[in-house]
């Protein structure tokens, strides 16, 4: 399928001509998403999980890299105990070796290239900063951004929106630099001009996190650390207070270990993707065998899509907070960005400004899949307790835990810019005032990038509709301040009243696209699915019988 939307022919995107609104190319020719499509599996281990979090708390320390490098065993040695802490037994001293080992290679990429993956699995969470960017777009963001002149809503923050994607074209020189080459929708090319060039190095900045974070297909970006379809039962010798809680606590529940890293493959063979299909404990029937090695294929979109270009929608929020109101609530659903129809293949949030309001975070999960009956069904209390499950009673009321796994938060600070691919969920976290007796302010540039294997509908092909711009345009064009008095040239602008399309109806607009955004995340929620760990035709013929196996 060829998508066309140059201008130069008939429009050729998803929901025009003879292409379907909802065609979709095959998944190798295209970049995953999570719209119920891509699916980690098999499942992280509760122990890898612990891991992400920990490394991913170590790098918000101040010169974290310097304390890995070279290295400072009093702060690695402090850590390791916080982990502890927060993690429990899952941060063994296997685990520990292992993130070291990893937070060493993160901290010469920082160095080497200023970007930094964080929650990494098969799907990842890209970090950079770029002092230099900061000031100049805070300062220029603010005045634009001032509350004098829009007034932005605690209940719906994200008040300025720019949901049409502009065309983006990659220099032709090989350099980094891009240039916008369609209006920004609700920002005027001509009033802004300069702010459009400050969005130009913000997207060129955001370029390279794309390349780290976007795949194809259905492997991901990395295997799994630990790779288990059983568990391996205690061997050691408890306490004998320890073995009685357990037993009243579990019941039938057996003692256990958790399934350490650098078992079936070592740090080393992860990071090239050699061997990471040797599981720990095999598959107990290989209907969907690991892969032996895992083949990661390198992205680069300025050099692919350099003729053509890429397409991005620019959103920006300015969340204020008052001593009346000093807590945004956050998101109240994890959710993957846009609707399937607009082929959203990443994201990046990037803080301008704050004052007085505690930290901003996201929380990402990603729907997983797991096939029962590769597991050991010896005992699915212990497969759900490795498998970060909780523990579910098939004779209650509640349903069977839903098929995703959330992997922890990341900060969103100030100069930060933080990207992730459409296959991972996200959540804004709530925050508050800092000092709740005078106000604070949170401002937030978001850009989402369409997969550039499609093109769809951009500002190059639908004209500005608001009516002062093309009141500007019309009144220029017609040369009417050279032909007539000012108040005749004002009597045939009010006859125009709001064409193309007035405010009231541009805000019904937004709040049926808001809805239909809504409306998508529940739909995507309620098919999502179930985990349940266990032989299958056991559990149904319990549950018939009513007992709880």
């Amino acid at each position: 399928m060829h998508f066309d939307n140059s201008g130069q022919g008939p429009l050729q995107v998803p929901g025009f001509n003879s292409v379907l609104l909802d065609y979709r190319l095959p998944r190798e020719d295209r970049f995953a998403h999570g719209f119920v499509e891509f699916r980690h599996t098999p499942r992280l281990t509760a122990r890898e999980v612990a891991m992400l979090r920990v490394m991913e708390v170590i790098t918000e320390e101040d010169r974290w890299d310097e304390a890995v490098l070279q290295p400072d065993e009093s702060r690695l040695a402090k850590w390791y105990a916080n982990a502890q802490k927060t993690e429990g037994f899952l941060i063994s001293p296997a685990a520990r070796d292992w993130c070291v080992a990893e937070l060493r290679d993160k901290a010469l990429a920082w160095r080497m290239s200023g970007r930094l993956l964080l929650l990494n699995t098969s799907s990842a969470v890209c970090v950079a900063e770029d002092i230099s960017l900061a000031s100049s777009l805070r300062r220029r963001l603010i005045e634009r951004l001032d509350p004098a002149k829009s007034r932005p809503s605690l209940e719906s923050p994200d008040y300025l929106h720019l949901w049409l994607p502009c065309e983006v074209k990659f220099s032709s020189d090989g350099t980094k630099n891009v240039r916008i080459t369609s209006y920004i929708n609700n920002l005027h090319p001509q009033h802004h001009r300069d702010l459009y060039a400050l969005l130009e190095v913000l997207i060129a900045q955001a370029v390279p996190t794309w390349d780290d974070v976007l795949f194809k297909g259905t492997h991901g970006r990395s295997p799994p650390r630990i790779l288990t379809y059983g568990f391996e039962a205690y061997n050691g010798e408890y306490p004998k207070v320890v073995r009685q809680a357990a037993l009243r606590k579990h019941g039938r529940l057996w003692t256990f270990d958790h399934p350490e890293p650098g078992k079936s493959f070592s740090y080393e063979q992860w990071k090239a993707g050699r061997h990471t299909g040797r599981a720990i404990v095999p598959q107990a029937r290989g209907h969907f065998p690991d892969p032996e090695h895992h083949e990661s294929v390198s992205i680069n979109l300025a050099e692919q899509f350099r003729e053509v270009g890429v397409q991005v929608t620019i959103q920006v929020s300015r969340i204020d907070l008052t001593p009346d109101n000093p807590t945004y609530a956050g998101e109240s659903m994890f959710h993957v960005e846009g609707l399937l129809n607009e082929h959203i293949a990443a994201t990046t949030v990037y803080c301008v400004d704050e004052e007085n309001v505690t930290e901003a975070r996201f929380t990402f999960q990603h729907e997983d899949k797991i096939h029962a009956y590769e597991y050991d069904h010896s005992n699915r209390h212990v497969m759900s307790s490795i498998l970060d499950l909780p523990d579910w009673n098939i004779l209650g009321e509640d349903p069977p835990p839903p098929a995703v796994h959330t992997l922890g938060s990341v900060p969103a600070r100030r100069g930060r810019l933080l990207s992730w691919p459409n296959t991972l969920r996200s959540k804004a976290d709530s925050f508050t005032l800092q000092d709740p007796g005078r106000a604070g302010h949170r401002t937030l540039i978001k850009l989402r990038l369409v997969d550039p294997h499609y093109r769809i509908c951009s500002t190059r092909n639908v004209p500005p509709q608001q009516h002062d711009w093309w009141a500007e345009a019309a009144r220029t064009a017609a040369g009417l301040d050279t032909r007539l008095p000012a108040e005749l040239v004002q009597l045939i602008l009010d006859h125009t009243e709001s064409w193309p399309m007035s405010m009231a109806d541009a805000l019904n607009l937004r709040e049926e696209f808001r809805r239909e955004q809504v409306r998508a995340q529940q739909a995507v929620h309620h098919i999502e699915g179930h985990h349940i760990v266990g032989d299958l035709d056991a559990i149904q013929d319990q549950w018939r019988l009513g007992e709880s196996p």
